[in-house]
């Protein structure tokens, strides 16, 4: 993100989030981490975007800006500038106070954004940052999201698996990366099923969705069919639980 050639090759990395529906699961997942679950009394309580500054500093001993944006303004930019905001509650939040830190800073006019978010909410976060500066018009930065990892489902070997439960007992996580017990960390089958069921009416650009006919925290989004398709199977299957 730059203003100037002199800051031409300054990366900023926001981390954005305060306390959501998912934040005790943040927590429950440090506690349960073999090497996090150090800090796991420290960070009760704290925003999510706090909990990851503590991580951030303790295990990667990288410097978060603590100064005003008023004192950061003094100094040159560092190739890479670690930033704060831990007050937003949702998606569209995330876009509009990360976008503020991102103007009292300086960073007005930043050239890309990169969106580092959960598989189920990165597109319609990236759309919410689409939204937000929509009215740069012709300065509008590039922007792209990055999942990090795209999550496959697999049928649990029926023979091999006792199962008991709900349907969601029968799927398991198909992510070769994933070796070992790598995929712990994930969202359990059922919570990812409610995540996916509830995305598509809030991406819709109708009056109960986020787009300009409704709520209009994001840009238009075109839903192609087969995922409408896919969207109604599954709540179909699963009885329309949603987050």
């Amino acid at each position: 993100m730059t203003n100037s050639a002199a800051a031409e090759k300054t990366v900023v990395l926001v981390i954005t989030g305060g306390i959501g529906h998912s934040t005790q699961l943040l927590y429950d997942a440090v506690a349960r981490h073999p090497k996090y679950n150090s800090i796991a009394g420290q960070i009760q309580g704290q925003p999510e975007a706090r909990v990851f500054q503590v991580i951030v500093e303790q295990f990667f001993h990288l410097e978060v800006e603590k100064g005003s944006p008023m004192t950061a303004e003094k100094y040159p930019k560092q190739k890479l500038t670690i930033l704060i905001e831990d007050a937003s509650t949702n998606c569209a939040l995330n876009a509009v106070y990360t976008r503020k830190v991102l103007d009292q800073h300086g960073y007005t006019s930043p050239c890309s954004i990169v969106v580092a978010q959960d598989p189920t909410m990165c597109r319609r976060t990236v759309a919410a940052f689409e939204q937000v500066y929509s009215d740069k018009m012709d300065d509008i930065p590039v922007l792209a999201g990055w999942p990090t990892f795209v999550p496959r489902v697999a049928v649990q070997d029926l023979v091999a698996q006792n199962l008991a439960g709900g349907l969601t007992s029968y799927f398991r996580y198909d992510i070769a990366e994933f070796y070992d017990n790598k995929g712990d960390g994930l969202w359990g089958m059922e919570r990812l099923m409610s995540l996916l069921v509830g995305e598509i009416p809030r991406m819709r650009d109708d009056e109960n969705g986020y787009g300009p006919r409704g709520k209009g925290s994001i840009v238009h989004v075109d839903i192609p069919q087969d995922v409408e398709d896919a969207w109604m199977m599954l709540g179909d299957t699963f009885g329309q639980k949603v987050r």
